[in-house]
């Protein structure tokens, strides 16, 4: 699932998991058009709830593997930002995932 694929144009390749514990693999990249990626960037608390939605979206959502990965449990992370996140839409994902994995 890519946010922006069906945009013919410039798309960006962005990496689900970034930083110090980027993971090269398919299943962690996403294409993004430009402003996609640049909201990503400028809202990364949501940015990375947003992420952990995509992951388990693909059926990559492997909360052990990740953790081991990333350092921390997603599930963890999202409880912990929720109440920080100002748009709506991301919080009912967070939530859902939360719900799912419960």
């Amino acid at each position: 699932m890519d946010c922006c694929s069906g945009l013919r144009g410039n798309l960006h390749i962005h990496h689900v998991l970034g930083g110090p514990h980027r993971i090269d693999a398919s299943w962690n990249l996403v294409r993004l058009c430009v402003e996609a990626h640049e909201w990503m960037h400028s809202h990364p608390k949501a940015g990375r709830v947003l992420c952990w939605h995509i992951l388990d979206s693909r059926k990559a959502f492997e909360p052990v593997t990740i953790r081991e990965r990333w350092g921390q449990c997603p599930l963890a992370y999202i409880e912990r930002v929720l109440p920080e996140i100002a748009e709506d839409w991301v919080r009912e994902l967070g939530e859902r995932l939360l719900e799912r994995h419960a």
